[in-house]
């Protein structure tokens, strides 16, 4: 059975407006946003002609340091219902988002955990003293009035 994708995509979209894929303007001012948390950028876009990801790799103190920064990536991605791909090797791990529901782009969602993790790391982990980046939802009511209008018009 062939899965025709921008249905999907656009039917994700319309259930879940933060599934809206990101423009490459609006995902630059966003890791902007998310690395200025700390003096290193950590976060990059990874694209191909198909698919597109958020990565970033973390070097923890020990191994010991590694499982505690992992277990609160996955508190942060369990209450956000977003889940990453997640790559460790002794104290480095490799994060990868992307949103499999729209064709495995980049989407709000992505951005919002990319910032939660960032976040946990620079308070608890990062040697420098953590700053905190601010996730303000990109959603107005102008725009919630366009979805309704969309999924209520009658063809």
């Amino acid at each position: 059975m062939k899965i025709n994708v921008p249905l999907v995509a656009n039917t994700a979209k319309a259930l879940r407006p933060e599934l809206e894929v990101l423009s490459k303007s609006a995902l630059q001012a966003e890791l902007a946003t998310i690395n200025n948390v700390l003096p290193k950028p950590y976060w990059t876009v990874s694209e191909t002609s198909e698919t597109a990801q958020l990565k970033a790799s973390y070097t923890l103190k020990n191994y010991l340091k590694t499982w505690e920064f992992l277990n609160d990536v996955a508190a942060s991605s369990h209450k956000l219902k977003h889940h990453p791909t997640i790559t460790t090797t002794y104290n480095k791990v490799d994060i990868a988002l992307t949103t499999h529901d729209v064709g495995n782009k980049v989407t709000y969602m992505d951005t919002k955990l990319a910032t939660a993790i960032q976040n946990v790391y620079a308070s608890k982990y990062a040697q420098t003293a953590p700053s905190y980046a601010v996730h303000t939802p990109r959603f107005t009511m102008n725009r919630a009035f366009k979805i309704i209008d969309e999924l209520t018009k009658r063809d």
